[in-house]
């Protein structure tokens, strides 16, 4: 228990949508609870603001309030573009044409090469893109 904050199983009786009544416990809502503390003590703040002890108590507790920084590998954003839904179904257009090109003869040669510069294409647009958007 710190100034007042204190983890105390609550019971909640509640009504099901058959009807029924049931116990169940309050801090398994996330609603309640944040990181352990009774959210309703941490709102519970002062018109002067928080104290240099509560302040120094929350940041121990709950870090500084800041984003941590997601770094992301470029070229395994590279290599995600070969895998996605529509990139599959064009590989499948790839190997039936392949197969084609193998049994049938050289003049089928021109669609896998087709199919594979769309292919790098579409990979290469749809990165690009998603490079643009994340610095954005």
């Amino acid at each position: 228990s710190y100034q007042g904050y204190q983890v105390v199983a609550l019971e909640d009786t509640s009504v099901s949508k058959y009807g029924t009544t049931g116990t169940s416990n309050v801090y398994e809502s996330e609603e309640v609870l944040y990181m352990g503390v009774d959210k309703r003590a941490l709102m519970n703040t002062g018109p002067d603001g928080l104290t240099s002890e509560e302040a120094a108590f929350r940041l121990e507790r709950f870090g500084r309030n800041e984003l941590v920084e997601k770094e992301e590998n470029i070229w395994w954003n590279l290599a995600r573009e070969f895998v996605r839904p529509m990139a599959l179904i064009v590989w499948g257009a790839v190997f039936i044409e392949l197969i084609e090109a193998l049994s049938e003869g050289p003049e089928y040669w021109a669609d896998v090469t087709v199919l594979c510069i769309l292919q790098l294409v579409n990979a290469l647009v749809g990165w690009y893109e998603e490079m643009k958007a994340g610095n954005a």
